[in-house]
């Protein structure tokens, strides 16, 4: 019987040992649970669209939540001051109601997006134009927009475009100053300020030491390092069509930057000039 026990002792404690082990185990993988990444989601309304932020952050980190935050909140409402056509008292909605052509000091943003709109008109050839804001009101787009079918007549519309023209604008970078070389200009940032909100947003996530997150406003998107899972982010796209939602691709985004439109669902038709969809705006889904 001596014999007997002696050789349970040993025995027993390597039962003790394996059971000691996976309770730690266990217990780290319910510590990596509650303590391991998290995604926290930061959204609301910004410049006539949506923004939609996530940041994989430690549940460490609770109070880090109210410090990114505000440093999104101020930044958006800081790019929304400067070129919004939504608000009344932004830089851009000055400048459009200015009729003579002397020259204004704007903000540095501001000269930095009609200095980059510059490059990417000259390299397109004209096809992208910041002064078309008189064509996109003209056709009940923008915010003004009242619904209304009407188009402009062809008087109307050739008196338009001789305010419009990329090169009726003059970026003066060293006195940071715009001038309109033609009165009655008028710009409309839409179709790059929100791509450069997403870089802007992304570069102070970066500046506050966070390099998984991916930022998207108003369609564009930039991503940076994983999701809290692990994998790089995941932008599901949907179908170009009018009736219903359905996801057409799944794009995996890491360190990438993605821009998309919706104007299949907000457009003017040919046949009646002025007829457009009124849906909601298309969505994506990141994952």
């Amino acid at each position: 019987m001596a014999r007997m026990s002696g050789t349970a002792f040993p025995v027993r404690w390597a039962y003790l040992a394996s059971v000691a082990a996976v309770a730690v185990l266990l217990g780290i993988g319910l510590w990596w649970l509650s303590n391991g990444p998290r995604e926290e989601v930061f959204s609301g309304d910004t410049q006539g669209s949506t923004y939609s932020i996530k940041v994989v952050m430690s549940k460490f980190e609770k109070g880090r939540r109210v410090v990114v935050e505000k440093a999104i909140a101020d930044r958006l409402d800081k790019i929304d001051r400067e070129m919004s056509l939504y608000r009344d008292d932004s830089e851009l909605v000055r400048f459009n109601r200015l009729r003579g052509v002397e020259p204004v000091v704007v903000s540095a943003g501001l000269i930095e997006v009609f200095q980059l709109s510059r490059l990417v008109s000259e390299a397109s050839g004209g096809a992208f134009d910041v002064t078309v804001a008189p064509l996109v009101a003209a056709w009940d787009f923008g915010p003004a927009a009242t619904g209304a079918a009407a188009a402009p007549s062809d008087t109307a519309l050739a008196e338009m475009l001789s305010r419009v023209g990329y090169d009726k604008v003059e970026v003066d970078a060293v006195r940071g100053t715009l001038r309109k070389t033609v009165a009655g200009v008028a710009c409309d940032l839409n179709a790059i300020a929100q791509g450069y909100t997403v870089d802007k947003l992304a570069e102070g996530l970066i500046g506050l030491g966070y390099r998984d997150f991916v930022v998207e406003v108003g369609g564009e998107v930039r991503a940076m390092g994983r999701n809290a899972s692990g994998v790089p982010w995941q932008v599901a796209i949907e179908k170009p069509v009018f009736e219903g939602r359905e996801i057409e691709q799944v794009i995996p985004l890491d360190n990438m930057a993605l821009s998309t439109s919706g104007d299949y669902r907000v457009c003017a038709g040919p046949e009646v000039r002025g007829w457009r969809s009124r849906s909601e705006a298309p969505r994506m889904l990141i994952m």
